[in-house]
């Protein structure tokens, strides 16, 4: 019986720490993924940083990682700058959309199956917030994407426009 009891006492302990030494190792690749997702939306837009302090990440269990991020494709119109078109707005916020799609598509392909944190059936989810500060230039644009990879399957990387 003692035995027993130490038995189930060690491994619960084992196993406590083995999820512990999983999180904190989900901490420091979430600061690098973190970074990577900034410097991929600062590529698309140049100019303009990702509104939030940078992105974030948090682990959910059962599923995985998910990183979310905020960021507009063109400043609104003020006093002071100088004026574009709506067609040149549009060019220019139809261009940065399809360079931050291909940019964040490609970190996923890259990184999801190197990412250790995660089981080999967790995925990875980026949502990405868009403001659209002129939204009368164009008003079908979309207010997020999401992009979710599996670890298995890296490659395959699912685009969702809303």
């Amino acid at each position: 019986m003692r035995a027993f009891l130490f038995i189930c006492l060690f491994a619960g302990v084992s196993w406590g720490q083995t999820d512990k030494a999983s999180m904190d190792l989900f901490r420091k690749e979430a600061l690098t993924l973190g970074a990577a997702v900034d410097s991929a939306v600062s590529a698309a837009v140049p100019g303009r940083s990702p509104f939030q302090s940078g992105a974030k990440a948090t682990y959910l269990e059962g599923y995985g990682a998910v990183v979310t991020i905020e960021t507009a494709l063109e400043p609104p119109r003020n006093p002071f700058s100088s004026p574009k078109t709506p067609a040149e707005n549009r060019a220019i916020m139809t261009q940065r959309l399809d360079s931050l799609q291909k940019g964040l598509e490609k970190l996923l392909q890259e990184r999801t199956d190197k990412l250790e944190s995660l089981a080999s059936t967790d995925s990875i989810t980026l949502v990405v917030y868009i403001f659209n500060a002129n939204a009368g230039d164009a008003p079908d644009f979309p207010s997020q994407l999401i992009f979710t990879a599996k670890k298995e399957d890296p490659i395959h990387v699912k685009v969702q426009k809303f």
